[in-house]
């Protein structure tokens, strides 16, 4: 294994064939030697061969009786582990980096942020995290093509990593957004070194084909100290200083202040509240649906419901923009009676569309699912709707399930002993969704999209995804995946043991009533007719 004759490793001590770094740590608690006694587990460290590289060897020791002498004898068996160890930091090199530019990617920029946080609290050190956002390079795309955006990007790494210090890191948010970490640095030095980042990229210049660029960024500086939030907030609060810097000219830098997220968040918020009610009377939230398909070449009719408002320039909302101020200030179970409502109407006006129908997913909040009398008004609902409850199924969110989890039980047992059937949405979003998922009778896994969009790029999200196929089935539940972009991962997603996809790549979200009446059109601000509560 290591190249070494017998006769050489006879005369050589452990010392000359271990590596130093795990030579110190197979030493005792006092650093004298090794206590053979407590090394009968197995083992891996690096060794050395003949030829001065290391190979990773598995080996376990056992003490054997003394010879003539009186000296201890340990008795060894190795194996060669070094491929194992490759591939495996292989899967982990691609897991926590980006594929294009070799950075850290998103994954991991979050994992080292909440390390930072955790050092900042615990040792009282400050930290600057800074937000990058490329100025024009959206220009580039468009002028030049995807594959000239993907070749600035990388060099503007190389031009952002020149002027780093060595302690630093840098990583890629994602598009054009980039990430940095200065470890025990002050605001002030952090704008020293944001202007230095910033003036390198001024300078440099991007040639494609005859065409030249200039490259500027806006910069956000958030300083982390023990009392700051987590992760998302000081993700959110960076990317606000960020967009200030666009707003006061581009190619500039701004220090995020404590008031400003807060502040203008909840100013948007509580801007939502009136226009969320408004139009529940005006009769602009409307109804969109997406088509959920089954991978077994079955035909059945099945969908998620999902809503949006018309805002009164007749433009469509995306729930993302509206339903956290609905959540955050008591709004979001207005929202859920309304959607109930009118898709059941819906259903119940359309009865060959109704007897053709398996499911139709609806979203239920968290505040709904903590709510007693929500649970009574809806099985009110159902008791007194001609839809039959077997095909209707209650999406209700990890997150939201976890968090609520005594009503979440009563809610799912009041559905299921109706007929109902329970969905359990982004599943794998949250650190212990295996553990709980025992303890929740959900009839479908929604597979969190953050595991499939990159499915094709890397080796770790199909194992994750393959490992949530496999316990769900052995617990009788239905996967789904979510957020398939493109047909052509149905192949990949069938071999991990998929049951049924939705995604922009399968479906185009349209409005419910041309889903029902069997016109789907595109996602646009021409779809439905608003309805007004009864």
């Amino acid at each position: 294994i290591l190249g070494r004759s017998a006769q050489n490793l006879c005369r050589l001590n452990l010392a000359d064939i271990v590596h130093a770094d795990d030579l110190d740590a197979m030493k005792s608690a006092d650093g004298h030697g090794i206590d053979w006694t407590r090394r009968t587990s197995p083992s891996e460290h690096r060794f050395l061969c003949e030829d001065g590289s290391t190979r990773w060897l598995r080996w376990t020791v056992s003490m054997v009786d003394g010879d003539i002498s009186g000296k201890e004898r340990v008795f060894g068996v190795a194996e060669d582990v070094s491929e194992a160890r490759r591939l495996s930091d292989e899967m982990l090199y691609q897991a926590s980096h980006d594929a294009l530019t070799g950075l850290i990617n998103r994954r991991e920029i979050e994992a080292r942020l909440q390390r930072a946080i955790e050092s900042a609290g615990a040792l009282g050190e400050h930290h600057a995290f800074l937000f990058l956002d490329l100025d024009q390079f959206k220009l580039v795309n468009d002028t030049c093509g995807h594959v000239a955006g993907d070749q600035l990007l990388r060099q503007i790494t190389g031009v952002l990593l020149m002027h780093m210090r060595g302690n630093d890191w840098m990583g890629r948010l994602g598009g054009d957004e980039f990430a940095l970490l200065l470890e025990r640095t002050g605001v002030e030095e952090a704008i020293r070194i944001g202007e230095r980042l910033r003036r390198a990229l001024s300078a440099s210049t991007f040639s494609w084909e005859g065409s030249a660029f200039n490259v500027t960024c806006s910069i956000g500086i958030v300083e982390l100290r023990g009392a700051s939030e987590d992760v998302g907030h000081i993700l959110r609060a960076a990317d606000r200083a960020c967009y200030q810097a666009k707003e006061d000219g581009r190619n500039c830098i701004r220090v995020y202040q404590e008031s400003d997220l807060a502040m203008a968040r909840r100013r948007e918020e509580m801007a939502w509240v009136g226009d969320i009610r408004q139009a529940i009377a005006d009769g602009r939230i409307l109804l969109h649906a997406q088509r959920i398909e089954a991978l077994d070449g079955s035909r059945q009719l099945n969908y998620e419901v999902l809503v949006r408002l018309r805002d009164l320039n007749g433009r469509l909302v995306s729930p993302d923009a509206f339903l956290p101020a609905a959540e955050r200030y008591g709004e979001a179970m207005a929202i859920d009676r309304l959607v109930i409502a009118m898709a059941l109407r819906l259903l119940e006006d359309n009865p060959p569309h109704l007897s053709r129908l398996n499911l139709c997913h609806l979203n239920i909040s968290a505040q709904s699912i903590a709510n007693p009398e929500f649970r009574k008004h809806v099985a009110d609902v159902l008791d007194s709707s001609v839809v039959p409850a077997r095909k209707l199924c209650f999406e209700l969110t990890e997150t939201a399930a976890i968090a609520n989890l005594a009503h979440a039980h009563e809610f799912i047992d009041d559905m299921h002993s109706r007929g109902c059937h329970i969905a359990l949405d982004d599943f794998g979003s949250g650190l212990s969704s295996f553990a709980y998922l025992k303890n929740l009778s959900v009839d479908i896994l929604k597979i969190d999209g953050v595991f499939i969009r990159d499915l094709a790029n890397n080796d770790v999200d199909p194992i994750l995804v393959q490992s949530m196929c496999s316990m769900a089935r052995s617990l009788g539940k239905t996967t789904v995946a979510e957020w398939v972009e493109d047909r052509k991962l149905l192949a990949q997603l069938r071999m991990l043991g998929v049951d049924q996809v939705q995604g922009h790549g399968i479906h185009a979200p349209c409005a419910l009533a041309d889903m029902i009446s069997g016109v789907p059109r595109r996602e646009s601000a021409d779809g439905l007719t608003g309805f007004r509560p009864r």
